[in-house]
């Protein structure tokens, strides 16, 4: 027995002589004892098992004195690459006819799969495992049962006589699908439509030469299988579908273009809603009547858009009593039928300009006045209307004011609008002041600094005929008051400081004509500092 493996035995020798004994031994010896190998277990078979796509079973003949079962190894058809995932059922025997089987049920198997397996028996105690047995013929699995798809739409193709779209749900294990069109009662089959890829179709006359308008179908749909899945079982039928019309219906209009008032510069915009009771496509033509002849066709122009609206360019008087009208088409596999709507009219009114401002509001008397606006929107003309205020004479040629004395005149300025667009628009009447001098005086001072009582010159120029008084910190400077002057001659004053410091020097001007005021000049800061 295996257990009597490395036991060792001796030979010991005794001998006698004279009552006298002694014994000698051999050398020791070791038994070996090996385990035996099984039996290889016979070429195995197989068979898919009913009702399954999934799983095969496994026999081969028992191997004698096997008491540890059997194991088993899958292959793919090539015979040599093992398959991972597969499960292997407990082995059981059985004898009929004097043959004595191992039998196993092999699981986790693809569907419509060849497979290939090779079995070894399991040794233990006095034997080892046998060699694997010689590789098994294919073993294939059965054809896993397949989804049914259903049908999802169905209807009249758009815009298209004797036909219709039809889709249905995916399924995953479809190589291709077959389309049954059936008759409104769903019982008989016209055409079978097949090898068809992707979830749609559309069938026409060349699919079923008796197709017809406006008649009613139904389809159904199968998957077809391939080596691992079996076809489908047919769908539903669906429900009735049916042909477009053989000839365009005329669009009904449930809202016309109402007529528009609006302002110069606005746009208008006119629109339509429309249907139709067949899927045709509609289309639309909006026209222009000018005269007062809309009653006649021939009166209406055509001017464009394919819209349901229809918006104008920016509006003036000149359009006031246009009318506008639609006409609606329905087209369906090239027939086509028109409805037009109700004429609606356009009025415009003139738009007021922007309030205008008379903005030239004082004068020099003396001195022409060119009279300025801004404002308003138009590029009319501008009109003026002048009355004396406490000024005398007033009056206006070509836009330029003058006048007799000083004083106000009071204006009022209209801006034409136009013959299109824009009402006239008048400024308020407007106060404009004409003052006595005709030139403000200025002093004109060389230096900003000087030295105590060195000589400095300083002018004053006017605009009119009088009498300058210099002024040092606002009193009379010696020597320099009512110095005369011309419009074209200056004043002039020769000062001497006569304090340190920072003094302040101006001028009155006083004009010969007393109907021209007095006028101060801006003063002028001069710093004073002693001689080096």
């Amino acid at each position: 027995a295996l257990v009597d493996n490395g036991i060792q035995y001796r030979l010991g020798v005794t001998t006698s002589k004279n009552g006298t004994s002694a014994t000698g031994y051999s050398a020791a010896a070791a038994v070996s004892v090996a385990q035996i190998k099984l039996g290889t277990p016979s070429t195995p078979t197989g068979a898919a098992i009913a009702d399954s796509a999934s799983s095969i079973s496994i026999s081969t003949t028992a191997v004698a004195n096997t008491n540890n079962g059997y194991s088993a190894l899958i292959y793919q058809s090539d015979g040599t690459t093992a398959v991972g995932g597969a499960t292997v059922g407990s082995f059981t025997t059985a004898t009929a006819g004097g043959i004595t089987t191992a039998s196993a049920t092999v699981s986790g198997l693809a569907p419509g799969t060849a497979y290939k397996v090779k079995i070894t028996a399991q040794g233990t105690g006095n034997y080892s495992n046998s060699d694997p047995s010689p590789i098994s013929a294919a073993i294939t699995t059965n054809k896993a049962a397949q989804s049914t798809p259903s049908v999802t739409t169905i209807g009249a193709t758009s815009g298209v006589l004797k036909s219709l779209t039809v889709s249905w749900g995916a399924i995953s294990t479809a190589t291709s699908y077959t389309v049954k069109l059936r008759d409104s009662s769903g019982n008989t089959v016209l055409a079978t439509i097949t090898d068809l890829s992707g979830t749609s179709t559309t069938i026409t006359a060349s699919n079923y030469a008796g197709f017809a308008d406006t008649t009613g179908y139904r389809v159904s749909v199968i998957a077809q299988g391939n080596t691992q899945y079996l076809v489908s079982a047919e769908s539903s039928v669906s429900d009735l579908a049916t042909t477009l019309s053989g000839q365009a219906t005329a669009p009904t209009i449930g809202t016309h273009p109402v007529a528009l008032n609006k302002s110069a510069t606005q746009v208008a915009t006119f629109s339509v809603a429309a249907t139709v009771s067949d899927a045709g496509a509609l289309s639309y033509q909006w026209q222009l009547c000018v005269d007062g002849s809309c009653a006649n066709d021939g009166a209406w122009t055509s001017i464009g858009t394919s819209s349901n609206s229809y918006a104008t360019a920016a509006l003036t008087t000149a359009s006031n009593g246009y009318k506008y009208r639609v006409i609606v088409t329905n087209t369906l596999a090239g027939t086509t039928a028109s409805t037009t709507s109700n004429t609606a009219s356009l009025g415009v009114v003139k738009i007021n300009q922007s309030a205008l401002t008379l903005t030239s509001v004082a004068g020099l008397l003396g001195v022409a006045l060119p009279l300025t606006t801004s404002g308003g929107s138009s590029s009319g003309a501008l009109t003026y209307a002048v009355s004396n205020g406490t000024a005398t004479s007033c009056s206006i040629t070509s836009g330029v004011l003058s006048t007799g004395t000083a004083g106000t005149c009071r204006i009022t300025v209209t801006k034409a609008g136009d013959s299109d667009t824009y009402n006239n628009v008048a400024t308020t009447a407007t106060a404009v002041t004409i003052e006595g001098t005709s030139q403000t005086s200025v002093i004109t001072v060389t230096i900003t600094s000087t030295t105590y009582q060195a000589p400095n010159q300083i002018i004053v120029g006017v605009g009119a005929p009088g009498t300058v008084n210099f002024l040092q910190d606002g009193r009379s400077m010696p020597g320099c008051t009512a110095v005369k002057a011309t419009k074209f001659g200056a004043a002039t004053c020769n000062w001497k400081p006569s304090t340190l410091g920072i003094t302040s020097i101006s001028a009155i001007f006083t004009p010969t004509d007393p109907s021209f005021v007095a006028v101060t000049s801006l003063v002028k800061q001069v710093t004073v500092s002693k001689a080096p």
